[in-house]
């Protein structure tokens, strides 16, 4: 699927990316895909403060997240000086667990030249897949490691989890990326079992098989 049709967060409760394998597949109702934000769950924003602020809000490309991937990035700014690399360090200093369990600034610059790794050798060799990359691992893992997405009601993508990886498809302009979709909006699937009994079909990556 394109990567430009992520563009807002999925508004489940906050942490919306646990309990992957039971969520991989599931039918949802309720107004979680019209939320501009997340509910939180209890006691989640105290431990996790830091990391959750680099990706509050509505939208993908607002976030701190982001914000500092492409100020390193496109603008040049040592990652230091960016305003996800302070946030992380105010995490360790005040001993809240941060991104990935980062707990030492060691930790942090690792992490930093890891995402490096990354960036230089999806430029130069395009974007896999899991399955390609790690073809020996669990499947499960290997889903895990996608980038992750709800389907709203109205059959948007909604960004749920793998931040990193769908930075860099967003900076790189990459034309299309794989996903694994967790949860689908009940009325979105009500609508793929209309198309289905009519015999219909209509452009959109979640109803691939109708086109076939």
């Amino acid at each position: 699927m394109s990567v430009d049709t992520i563009s807002r967060l999925s508004a489940r409760k906050i942490p919306s990316w646990t309990n992957i394998p039971q969520l991989l597949g599931k039918v949802s109702d309720g107004d979680w895909d019209r939320n501009k934000l997340a509910p939180i769950q209890s006691d989640y924003q105290n431990r996790y403060e830091y990391d959750y602020q680099t990706v509050d809000g509505e939208y993908f490309f607002k976030t701190i997240f982001f914000q500092s991937m492409k100020a390193h990035f496109v603008s040049n700014e040592n990652w230091e000086d960016t305003d996800l690399y302070e946030l992380l360090r105010e995490g360790i200093d005040s001993n809240y667990p941060v991104y990935r369990g980062i707990s030492s600034e060691a930790e942090l610059k690792n992490r930093c030249e890891y995402i490096d790794d990354l960036y230089r050798n999806i430029k130069q060799n395009g974007y896999k897949t899991q399955d390609e990359l790690h073809p020996e691992t669990r499947l499960m893992k290997r889903r895990r490691n996608e980038i992750l997405v709800d389907i709203s009601r109205e059959g948007e993508f909604l960004f749920v989890e793998n931040r990193t990886r769908l930075a860099i498809a967003k900076l790189l302009d990459i034309d299309v990326i794989p996903v694994v979709v967790l949860v689908r909006h009940e009325d979105w699937m009500e609508h793929r079992e209309k198309l289905f009994k009519e015999r219909k079909s209509e452009s959109h990556p979640d109803l691939i098989e109708f086109t076939s």
